[in-house]
């Protein structure tokens, strides 16, 4: 029976994945504005740069990575999977979305998508469940935040895809 064969990531590669974790960490533990219900932040500059250089293993590894190392070494708070699974959900939607095309449209696609199913639902059920606070409550101190990450998501993810694509060609 015939092998599969398994694309490996180059130590170019594992370098620069490395090095996006790195800045993952310091945009979202350290240029981010957090409380107990609200995070608006950067750190999907990091993930969205790694899908869009290496797809679904670059997004999924910088935004996993990202957020376990910063929980671990410098938490806010008590470690919850929860969170480090909306930060592994970021980088799979944004390299599923962009896979293809990379037009406003599906960055746009992207933005929303990610930002509904990671940050609006399910990090607003992580927040109610370890605080006890009312669902809906949660969910509704949420939605300005939520609009205001799929705006500056839609201004930034555009230049990082120009940029990555540049970093991309000078690395080969």
């Amino acid at each position: 029976m015939p092998e599969k064969s398994k694309k490996k990531l180059s130590l170019q590669q594992v370098a620069v994945i490395a090095m996006l974790t790195a800045l993952y960490v310091v945009l979202n533990r350290f240029a981010s504005v957090s409380a107990w219900n609200i995070n608006i932040g950067f750190s999907f500059v990091a993930t969205v740069t790694a899908a869009c250089m290496y797809g679904i293993p670059g997004g999924i590894l910088v935004g996993g990575l990202g957020d376990l190392i910063g929980a671990i070494l410098f938490p806010k708070g008590a470690y919850f999977p929860g969170f480090t699974l909306c930060a592994v959900l970021v980088g799979l939607i944004y390299a599923l979305f962009l896979r293809k095309s990379k037009s406003f449209i599906s960055i746009a696609l992207a933005a929303v998508t990610s930002q509904t199913v990671s940050s609006l639902l399910l990090n607003t059920l992580w927040i109610s469940i370890l605080y006890g606070a009312d669902f809906k409550a949660t969910f509704l101190s949420r939605l300005p935040q939520y609009f205001l990450m799929i705006a500056v998501q839609l201004v930034v993810s555009p230049i990082l895809l120009k940029v990555s694509d540049r970093i991309k060609k000078g690395l080969k």
